[in-house]
């Protein structure tokens, strides 16, 4: 038979190549299942990333509120402190201004009868305690009128000075005017001028010197009132210090004749009002 020479060089050719390779075409449920596994992963990685992106916000944002909440926190510890602070330095100073005040009490004594009222030292007989602060109190408030007299009167006699002074200046310039005006004659005259001409030139140096006399008697004037102010300004200055040494008298009586400190004369002013 034909075939049989046929299937037996198939035969010898199947043996010389060898057995062909197999391939298996992929099943449907097989690429179902990939497609399962692709969409899966997709959607369950995406859904995983959104929601943990917002659970990180969310902690981010608490995160946020925490930080302000200790800063808030903080600052109010701080400014407490700070007030604790500020209300030991004041307990502090107002221990040491009691303590001053009671050290400023026990050096005036006596002295502190100047709390008394204003009808108890009225009524005082002059040798006791409370009559004697209220000399002392009189006298100085003598001294500070007498001090604002002196004051007012320096004040007038440097006014009236630079008055002084500028009566002075007028008299200089009123003597130019008439060299002035006498020169004017001179080269009038030297220059053969009609006699009218000189006749008013001649009235021109009449003028000058008419105000010169004037400016002259303006400034006898305000010397003369310059030279009474001074005298008043001398004469309040005087007064001052002997309203001064008055008061500095009735103190040292009033106070035993001891000398207080700066700060319990300050204090005893107080009391009186000075």
């Amino acid at each position: 038979m034909k075939l049989r020479p046929a299937l037996t060089v198939l035969g010898l050719s199947i043996a010389l190549v060898g057995p062909a390779p197999s391939f298996v075409a992929p099943s449907l449920d097989a690429a179902f299942a990939g497609n399962g596994n692709g969409n899966g992963g997709g959607n369950g990685g995406g859904n995983g990333g959104g929601n943990g992106g917002e659970r990180g916000g969310e902690k981010g944002g608490k995160g946020e509120k925490a930080g302000n909440a200790g800063g808030k926190k903080g600052g109010e510890k701080a400014a407490a402190r700070g007030a604790k602070a500020e209300t030991r330095t004041a307990r502090a100073e107002t221990k040491a201004a009691k303590a001053n005040h009671g050290a400023i009490a026990s050096e005036l004594k006596g002295l502190n009868a100047s709390h008394a009222s204003a009808t108890a030292m009225a009524n005082a007989s002059p040798n006791s305690r409370v009559g004697r602060i209220a000399a002392y109190r009189d006298a100085a408030l003598a001294t500070a009128g007498a001090a604002t007299a002196a004051e007012a009167a320096a004040a007038a006699a440097e006014l009236a000075a630079a008055e002084a002074a500028t009566a002075t200046g007028a008299v200089t310039d009123a003597q130019g005017a008439v060299d002035a005006a006498q020169k004017a004659v001179d080269d009038a005259v030297a220059a053969g001028a009609t006699q009218e001409e000189v006749d008013a030139l001649n009235q021109d140096l009449a003028d000058a010197q008419a105000d010169l006399t004037a400016a002259q008697q303006a400034e006898t004037d305000a010397k003369a009132a310059a030279a009474a102010a001074q005298a008043e300004a001398d004469a309040a200055a005087q007064a001052a210090a002997d309203a001064q040494a008055t008061e500095d008298e009735a103190l040292s009586v009033a106070a035993d004749g001891r000398q207080l400190s700066p700060e319990a004369l300050a204090e005893l002013r107080g009391n009186l009002g000075l």
